[in-house]
């Protein structure tokens, strides 16, 4: 099935009926922590909201992906007032949360809040991630500040497995909040600082 760029959110029940989903996994989602909510709004909130309404018009499953800066603690089911986020990306995503929340009880959700996912070697380059432009900051100085930082990173590939899995269980997903674990990684340690 070819989805072009005229697809919008009100076509998702025409995609789950075409392919018979029992689940749908919407990764979709601007990931630019820099951007401007306008610009992020469309990928993070509306798209979340068709999800939601075509799922819970279809009787389909949806696991969606979320992330850990909703929370400062991603284990609990609870997230930031999106008004007090204190970035444009936290709030949408925040916003989406509560989207999906809010959904009719007969909708069967999980939301996975993912730590920091790092993509492919030639993806990093063009990206807007911090963690990346942090090293690549101090490789160009020659300088590594004492930062008492440590973060929580997988890469895509991981969390890919773990949420397909999720995904062909048969069991309910619960309607609650799924936490994918990465590994620790210190900031000052991974610079060699």
């Amino acid at each position: 099935l070819h989805v072009g760029s005229e697809f919008h959110p009100g076509m998702l029940d025409e995609l789950i009926r075409q392919t018979g989903a029992h689940t749908l996994i919407n990764c979709i989602g601007n990931t630019n922590v820099l951007a401007p909510y306008r610009n992020i709004r469309d990928a993070n909130v509306e798209w979340v909201s068709g999800a939601v309404a075509a799922c819970t018009a279809m009787g389909v499953r949806l696991i969606h992906m979320s992330t850990f800066v909703v929370n400062a603690d991603p284990a609990v089911a609870q997230v930031t007032d999106p008004r007090e986020a204190v970035y444009p990306y936290a709030a949408s995503k925040a916003l989406a949360e509560l989207v999906v929340a809010a959904a009719p009880g007969e909708l069967d959700f999980t939301l996975v809040r993912l730590p920091r996912v790092l993509g492919e070697i030639s993806q990093l380059g063009d990206g807007a991630d911090i963690l990346v432009s942090f090293v690549d900051a101090c490789i160009a100085l020659r300088a590594c500040p004492s930062v008492a930082l440590t973060e929580e990173v997988t890469t895509g590939d991981v969390a890919a497995r773990s949420i397909l899995g999720m995904a062909g269980e048969s069991s309910a997903l619960g309607r609650g909040v799924t936490v994918l674990r990465g590994m620790s990684v210190s900031y000052a340690e991974f610079l060699g600082g």
